[in-house]
């Protein structure tokens, strides 16, 4: 008897289907808390960009499947040409475990998305995972190079997920290789002779493109209006290729669709992502989570905040970014508002509220922005023009205004020279990460089965295809 399967209608995809595995996970608590998990912290820009991490974990699912069934022909040569036993069963378990990984590998990620993900502490998510799974070498741990939101990830997916999952692979006459589900979601890689558990790595968290980056591409630009242009997705998918057991590449015909990608990617970096009013609007979340817990100690000098404000009993009771917080109580974006909200209205109702605080809440709250110095590289570039210093000098002040440490002790040193107050003022520092200039990876593409094609994208206007026998 076929399985009976549901459709889920994506915005990006169009028709997703939902199998009793697949609805299975998502039924959970901790899946669903993704509904309430914005994708993006630009709703201070851009009001439409409400979208969430539940459908973007559908989308990264529904991409992966598409990129696997381009491949698989391919895929299955290769294992022929190893002599690999029971080939059947290894393309069912590559699969289905590439299938749950793309579905659970943002499972774990902090309220407010990237704002939150400062405040959890790597150390504690380490040894909570270490509890759950035996890791006997740390120099091959599946969750070695994972950063702070795919380690909670992993860490939800082992205590949420690991018996479901071993359930529906059973069905599947599979078993659950929990460590694949861990180094999928964390990208790291396995060595050369594991090159199809590789690949399956490569398409959700590989350099410098997966189908996790090409989903929130795609959705984060038609959200925002379009800022970035089309993407041609399906290109990408039907170009995919595997020319040797080395990783995946991109047909020559898929060169137009990347350069899109690329230039989509460095236009929402600079008109979204790195807009001033969302870096800023960002910066005042941060700063004013780590207000409010100060609140909870020692505050300029006087005794503990607890006592005056019953509601608050102790710190643990308000942490929204533990790993309790997130596996057990599910806490959302929602949970953080609240929080905030609460903690300030109480403190707003002493009458002896601190100036800083006062001066956050009319800002976050009310509105109240300050005045942006420089809005663009260009702006500011313009600024640094009217330095009168040699060429060199100026280098070696945007050098130093990229280190976090130096822009706080500027900052610290100018709020004192102008008797100011900690809020009145900030730097705010953000990298572009541009892949056209600053990141320059190599795309690489195959046409016949004795060449690669090396795709150069360092410079936008002049992309130099390069062959190399091999």
């Amino acid at each position: 008897m076929k399985e009976k399967r549901k459709i889920i209608r994506d915005l990006i995809h169009g028709y997703i289907e939902v199998d009793n595995g697949v609805e299975k996970i998502i039924n959970a608590a901790s899946f669903q808390r993704l509904k309430h998990i914005k994708q993006l912290t630009a709703q201070h820009l851009f009001p439409s960009a409400n979208h969430t991490r539940f459908e973007h974990s559908l989308g990264v699912m529904k991409l992966a499947m598409e990129a696997y069934s381009q491949i698989e022909d391919e895929l299955k040569l290769k294992l022929e040409e190893d002599n690999t036993d029971n080939i059947a069963n290894r393309l069912t378990y590559l699969q289905l475990h590439l299938k749950y990984a793309a579905l659970l590998h943002d499972v774990g990620h902090s309220p407010l998305s990237h704002i939150g993900e400062v405040f959890f502490d790597k150390a504690e998510i380490l040894s909570k995972i270490k509890e759950l799974i035996i890791i006997n070498d740390e120099q091959k741990s599946p969750i070695k190079n994972g950063s702070k939101h795919e380690l909670m990830s992993c860490y939800v997916v082992l205590k949420k997920f690991k018996v479901d999952l071993e359930d529906i692979l059973k069905k599947h006459k599979s078993e659950l290789d929990i460590e694949f589900i861990l180094r999928i979601i964390t990208g790291t890689k396995y060595d050369k002779s594991s090159w199809d558990k590789n690949l399956c790595i490569s398409l959700v968290n590989g350099e410098p493109f997966d189908v996790d980056k090409m989903d929130y591409l795609l959705r984060d630009n038609y959200m925002t209006g379009n800022v970035g242009g089309y993407i041609d997705s399906q290109r990408m998918l039907c170009s995919l290729a595997i020319p040797d057991k080395r990783g995946l590449c991109f047909k020559i015909s898929a060169l137009s669709s990347l350069k899109k990608l690329v230039d989509c990617r460095d236009s929402l970096y600079m008109w979204v992502c790195n807009h001033h009013i969302v870096v800023y609007t960002d910066y005042l979340y941060k700063a004013c989570l780590e207000h409010c817990i100060s609140l909870l100690g020692e505050y300029e000098g006087a005794p503990l905040l607890t006592p005056h404000y019953p509601e608050i009993k102790e710190k643990k009771d308000l942490e929204l970014f533990s790993c309790e917080a997130i596996a057990e109580k599910n806490v959302t974006d929602n949970d953080v508002y609240f929080y905030v909200n609460k903690v300030m209205h109480m403190v707003s109702q002493n009458k002896d509220i601190h100036h800083d605080t006062k001066t956050l809440l009319s800002q976050l709250l009310g509105r109240n922005f300050l005045k942006v110095s420089w809005k663009t590289l260009f702006e500011y570039s313009k600024f640094l023009d009217t330095i009168d210093a040699p060429r060199f000098e100026k280098e070696k002040i945007s050098v130093f205004l990229e280190k976090s440490a130096n822009i706080k002790k500027m900052e610290e040193h100018i709020r004192n020279d102008l008797e100011i107050g900690k809020y009145e003022m900030a730097f705010i520092a953000k990298n572009n990460k541009f892949y056209n200039d600053s990141i320059k990876k190599d795309i690489n593409g195959s046409k016949h089965k004795d060449r690669i094609l090396k795709l150069d994208f360092d410079n936008k206007e002049n992309v130099e295809v390069n062959k190399k026998r091999i």
